[in-house]
């Protein structure tokens, strides 16, 4: 690496514009600058971290490994020089007219939504804008779809540097179905669960929950006949059929039971709770309005847990 105090500082602007843009035009028109003149500051960038940054590719340019692990750190780099140019006002949650962008699972988007409504309604400008998403740790979400809040689980082997994370709650399984289902009446055996009809959630390409993956690992196969990936959908469907057993998580059935008509009972094999974390990125730290968000969506949670 070339010596700090010999580089243009420029660069780092030009270098933050070409990894945002994927393009030396669209990162020149970005910083108000020429195509050429983009395309000297990539060949500099290239030869000060001697490695090819933007790979060009069946017409479209791509980011190199080390262009995937610089782009956080300059994220956050270039939100320190705007804190440090342009102070902001200190944020008034009253006063604020500020839109929020936060990611969940659909069931906690149930669960929450009612309470923060309810809470939100002392600040009437602030604006939520929610988007369904199944697992909470990818950075992507944060630098290309500038979520301010992610919500959900965490892949044991998510590297987690650019993350910060609060852990919510710890999300227990049930089984369960429609309360006129012989079979949820008592305790089902591992037989009975394996070999009853089954609406399985799927949020990946391989159609694994965490209760499905339990099972291959123990050779163990049960009889799935749908995959959803919406948990709405799916209580409604088995509330309506008197042989369809589902698993989901328990504080959500116990909401839903009484207006659904549902029963529930203990999954017939061990599966550890799964922990579900608030996440926010680095690059927000100080960022006073996601800190006040994040504080009030804990609270929330913390109430509708409690026993």
């Amino acid at each position: 690496m070339a010596n700090f105090k010999k580089i243009n500082l420029n660069l780092l602007l030009h270098l933050h514009a070409l990894l945002t843009e994927r393009g030396v035009s669209a990162a020149a028109d970005k910083v108000f600058i020429s195509q050429p003149a983009m395309s000297t500051s990539l060949k500099h960038l290239r030869e000060i971290f001697k490695d090819p940054l933007l790979i060009f590719d069946e017409g479209e340019y791509f980011l190199s490994p080390e262009a995937k692990k610089l782009r956080p750190q300059l994220e956050l780099f270039m939100l320190q020089i705007q804190n440090i140019l342009t102070p902001k006002d200190k944020f008034d949650p009253k006063k604020s007219n500020r839109i929020f962008k936060i990611a969940l699972p659909d069931y906690i988007e149930l669960l929450l939504l009612p309470s923060l409504l309810r809470s939100l309604e002392k600040f009437p400008n602030i604006v939520i804008d929610t988007t369904i998403n199944a697992m909470a740790d990818k950075p992507a979400l944060f630098i290309e779809k500038h979520m301010d809040i992610v919500i959900g689980a965490i892949d044991e082997n998510t590297a987690l540097s650019q993350l910060k994370v609060r852990k919510l709650f710890e999300e227990e399984l049930i089984c369960f179905a429609s309360n006129k289902n012989p079979l949820i009446k008592n305790p089902l055996s591992l037989n009975q669960y394996l070999n009853s009809r089954h609406l399985a959630f799927s949020f990946n390409e391989k159609q694994y929950s965490n209760s499905a993956e339990i099972l291959r690992k123990k050779k163990l196969a049960r009889h799935d006949v749908m995959y959803v990936n919406n948990i709405l959908p799916a209580i409604f469907a088995i509330a309506d059929n008197e042989s369809i057993i589902s698993i989901a998580p328990k504080i959500l059935i116990n909401i839903f039971a009484k207006k659904f008509g549902l029963a529930q009972q203990p999954l017939p094999f061990d599966l550890e709770p799964i922990p579900i974390y608030l996440i926010t990125h680095i690059k927000d730290q100080l960022d006073e309005g996601i800190q006040w968000l994040s504080a009030l969506i804990a609270e929330n949670i913390e109430k509708l847990i409690a026993p």
